[in-house]
């Protein structure tokens, strides 16, 4: 994410350092849209997507679909629900 932050101003995500540029929906990406599904807005009273990748997996699909999509990138921290 920070490596795009120096390209372009449209870099939105749930950990943007500024505030203006956090998603008012983290459900629905906009522009350049980095996602840490490990973060408290995510696992706030659900289990981590290390131990279950449920909601992680859909959210791929999810935006797999969506024609607008140009780039996925993935970053995984391999572990018990990892694989």
């Amino acid at each position: 994410m920070f490596a795009a932050l120096e390209k372009y101003d449209d870099v939105y995500s749930n950990i943007q350092p500024d505030p203006a540029k956090r998603l008012a929906d983290i459900n629905v990406s906009q522009a350049h849209t980095f996602l840490d599904f490990g973060d408290d807005d995510f696992t706030n009273g659900k289990p981590h997507p290390m131990i279950d990748p449920t909601n992680r997996i859909s959210r791929l699909l999810q935006e797999a679909r969506d024609p607008e999509v140009g780039v996925i990138v993935m970053d995984f921290v391999l572990g018990f629900g990892g694989a």
